[in-house]
């Protein structure tokens, strides 16, 4: 992660990097935790030393870092793609080491690989072409956000890429909340409950909320007590993020399918699946079945995450409808259910 984002940091200057050549100037690494909200001294404890894989953060510091690389990973893939259909020789093509399967932002760990085939020229052009799209949407997208959130706290912005002190305890008062512009306005639990706002343009659940933003159901009470006081800057950059780019939530919300869809595939696997099981499979009751499955409707709420795994894991692995149909039926038994009875009555009580 530093690696990559090192020569993109606030005051960075030249760099040198595994993505650029003749920059020879060191970063400071105590410039990588404010960009996440968290304060300088916080970066040598989140990049502890050169060996370690991981130091210590949140979980919101870990989804605002999961944006980053797959917004990253998105912008290598294509310009790798570009590349290859137009240099690479048709022999390569055959090899599998310049051939991705990875939908993420694991792709960067191949990257080296990948583009083994490269000659230097074309390399140094394709690192040039991919830093200046890294830098652009870093600088324009992500440093946007950071810098609207120190806004609403009343801060420099570029005093605090270099201090990363976020903290203003001092309530938000409406007059002060009415004066910041739109898109700098405070984020509090109170104030037109943010929290709520986002979950309803999301199209989340409260429990996807939750997972999505890395916080605790308590956190979230927690702020909504404190009313008028602002939310933590790494929850507060993280959503102020997503409420200005929800097509991102795709990377860690996947669209579920339609019942329909599930319906039909399953059916295909086990001809005798029937309608009224479906529900059941995804932990409901019959009764939910035919809404389930009808074309009007979309994928209920207490089966979104399931379909989305049975819809993601299904072109790899086929076997993926009958490992969920057993992992129902151990449930079943763990309840002191009958199975038969159960796919008949489709209940998960007796």
């Amino acid at each position: 992660m530093w690696d990559i984002i090192a020569p993109f940091l606030p005051g960075s200057g030249p760099v040198r990097s595994a993505f650029t050549a003749g920059r020879d100037q060191p970063v400071q690494k105590k410039g990588f935790a404010p960009v996440f909200g968290r304060a300088a001294i916080s970066s040598y404890k989140m990049l502890p030393g050169d060996l370690s894989t991981s130091g210590e953060t949140s979980l919101t510091v870990i989804r605002l870092q999961m944006v980053i690389m797959s917004r990253f990973a998105d912008i290598f893939r294509d310009c790798f793609k570009r590349y290859a259909a137009n240099h690479m020789f048709s022999a390569d093509r055959k090899n599998p080491l310049y051939e991705s399967i990875t939908q993420d932002w694991t792709i960067l760990r191949e990257r080296d690989s990948l583009t083994g085939w490269m000659n230097e020229p074309l390399l140094q052009a394709f690192w040039a072409e991919v830093h200046e799209k890294w830098e652009e949407w870093f600088n324009q997208e992500y440093l946007s956000v950071c810098r609207r959130e120190a806004l609403s706290r009343n801060l420099d912005p570029e005093e605090v890429f270099v201090q990363g002190n976020w903290l203003n305890k001092s309530p938000v008062t409406d007059e002060e909340y009415l004066h910041k512009d739109p898109g700098s306005r405070p984020i509090t639990g109170a104030r037109n409950d943010a929290f709520a706002t986002f979950r309803l343009q999301a199209g989340i659940t409260s429990s996807e909320m939750f997972w999505v933003l890395g916080v605790q159901v308590k956190a979230v009470y927690r702020y909504r007590s404190r009313g008028k006081i602002r939310i933590e800057a790494p929850t507060s950059i993280l959503l102020r993020y997503f409420m200005s780019n929800l097509n991102d939530l795709n990377y860690f919300l996947e669209q579920p399918p339609s019942g329909t869809w599930l319906l039909q595939k399953i059916m295909g696997i086990d001809p005798a699946f029937k309608q009224s099981q479906l529900s059941p499979l995804f932990g409901s009751t019959k009764l939910s079945s035919y809404n389930f499955a009808a074309e009007t409707h979309s994928c209920p709420h207490f089966a979104r995450r399931l379909a989305s795994i049975f819809a993601r894991e299904l072109p790899h692995e086929p076997q993926i409808y009958w490992q969920i149909r057993e992992c129902v039926e151990d449930e079943v038994r763990a309840r002191g259910l009958d199975v038969k009875t159960f796919w008949e009555e489709g209940r998960w009580n007796g």
